[in-house]
């Protein structure tokens, strides 16, 4: 049927195919693009001013059938929301550890080519939520580097730790022993362990050697403190590489210390009945095969232990 000139009456069509045009050239084209790229793009068919064109573009970004990328003063269009598209682009990127800005940049081209100019804002607005974390410069590393974790601060203590070995290698042959710098490093930085004593003024007195009718239940005894002195900085190390309250993998505690099995699982049951820690078991050990079964805590109930989390003192 022929339209006559100034029939309205087919417009509303007219527009929804322009719209599904419009759309449709946007997707085929993969990145952000303007107005002028998306008119040049269209079938002949759906050829139009511009200013029709921007006009549905506009309506279909209102709908949210498509959206919007500013960068500086032009305005893109895109099929994606741009700021959910560079998240996942990131996160994804950072999945298998940090990376620095220039190779966080290419991957986002790569990924979502056109996209990597609005990464700027959306990586900012990543930090700011702490989805992604700063890694300093360290040794030889040149740049800062990014990741969904806190910066693992073993790199930053070589030297420290380098020094540390040195000094306790010196104190040794005056008797002061290992556990005792480390309760006197705790105490200065303000680490004690809650509910544990606070190390004498004299730290290396826990060398003086003692009445050899007591030395076999004292050695007990000390071994026992020295042991949740490790778990207890092991799992401070730990906690504060995860979100607050978060509860912590008894396996991946195991593995940060090199307690035997034996001497951990019994120093992670005292802190429990000490309550100075709060344990969770695991739901159904019997899915478990032996060999992850031995990576749990077994209590004398036959309870098996998966996660690990310090008590808050009120």
């Amino acid at each position: 049927m022929q339209v006559k000139k100034g029939d309205t009456s087919r417009e509303p069509e007219r527009d929804v195919d322009l719209q599904l045009a419009l759309r449709d050239t946007v997707v085929r084209l993969a990145k952000p693009v303007s107005t002028s790229e998306v008119r040049k793009a269209l079938p002949r068919p759906y050829q139009r001013p511009a200013s029709e064109i921007t006009r549905q573009l506009d309506e279909l970004v209102r709908t949210r059938r498509l959206f919007t990328l500013k960068l500086g003063k032009s305005l893109k269009y895109c099929a994606r929301e741009p700021e959910a598209l560079l998240r996942d682009a990131v996160l994804s990127a950072l999945a298998d550890g940090p990376l620095s800005r220039d190779d966080l940049t290419k991957h986002v081209k790569r990924v979502a080519p056109g996209y990597e100019k609005g990464l700027a804002v959306a990586f900012t607005s990543l930090l700011t939520r702490g989805e992604v974390r700063e890694h300093p410069k360290v040794g030889t590393q040149k740049k800062i580097r990014y990741g969904l974790l806190p910066p693992d601060p073993a790199p930053y203590l070589a030297k420290l730790t380098k020094d540390l070995r040195a000094l306790q290698k010196k104190l040794s042959a005056h008797g002061v022993t290992a556990t005792a710098i480390h309760a006197t490093l705790g105490h200065a930085l303000g680490l004690d362990p809650p509910h544990l004593a606070s190390p004498p003024r004299n730290p290396s007195l826990a060398a003086v050697a003692i009445p050899a009718a007591i030395a076999t239940s004292a050695a007990s005894e000390n071994r026992a403190v020295e042991d949740e002195a490790i778990l207890l900085a092991a799992l401070t190390a730990l906690a504060a590489r995860e979100p607050p309250g978060a509860l912590l993998s008894l396996r991946t505690l195991r593995a940060l210390q090199t307690l035997p099995k034996q001497r951990f699982d019994e120093a992670v049951l005292r802190l429990s009945e000490s309550g100075r820690v709060v344990l969770h078991h695991h739901d159904f050990p019997a899915s478990l095969t032996e060999a992850e079964r031995e990576e749990l805590v077994l209590d004398t109930h036959g309870v098996h232990y998966l996660g690990i989390a310090p008590r808050r003192i009120h």
